[in-house]
């Protein structure tokens, strides 16, 4: 701006502005202020653009951490404790064997299920398993009238933990 500020008002030419010291030094500071001015804004949209990410990663934290929760809560919902605390005290005046199997896989089911919170995909024959034990459960609770048959031809797959037990908890519960 002062070069053309030059140019135009005192008439000198390019090579009179950059011959002297003044000129040179004029422009060297337009152009070390206008860097300046540059890198502070262009600091200033790193600056804000950083602060939007980082408070986006929280929020999905925070989102993630509260599904985690959600599931888990509903994973072990009071509704199938209480249900299945209730066979039990069925079964252990008919069948003290069955009960103590019943009971074994209970507290499996609540090990597993402690362990695979922060967990996102664990394996199929994993999840086969739970739900052979919900299976035997459910069983149980309704006088062996729940048939089922589980081919498993790959075992290298991955699944949602507790994926399988709530899509046979909801057959059970909806028919």
């Amino acid at each position: 701006s002062d070069l053309l500020w030059f140019y135009i008002t005192q008439g000198a030419s390019l090579s009179q502005i950059f011959g002297s010291t003044y000129g040179v030094y004029a422009i060297t500071s337009e152009l070390v202020i206008g860097l300046l001015i540059y890198l502070v804004s262009l600091a200033r949209f790193f600056t804000r653009d950083l602060q939007k990410y980082y408070s986006r990663v929280a929020e999905i934290e925070n989102q993630l951490s509260k599904y985690r929760y959600d599931t888990l809560k509903n994973q072990l919902n009071p509704h199938f404790l209480f249900n299945t605390l209730n066979t039990l005290s069925g079964l252990i005046h008919i069948d003290v064997d069955r009960a103590d199997e019943f009971i074994h896989r209970l507290s499996k089911l609540y090990r597993y299920v402690l362990e695979i919170q922060r967990v996102e995909v664990v394996p199929i024959a994993t999840e086969v398993e739970l739900a052979n034990d919900y299976l035997y459960w459910n069983n149980i609770r309704f006088n062996c009238q729940i048939k089922t048959i589980f081919s498993l031809e790959k075992s290298d797959e991955y699944l949602v933990p507790m994926a399988l037990q709530l899509l046979i908890e909801n057959t059970i519960k909806h028919n």
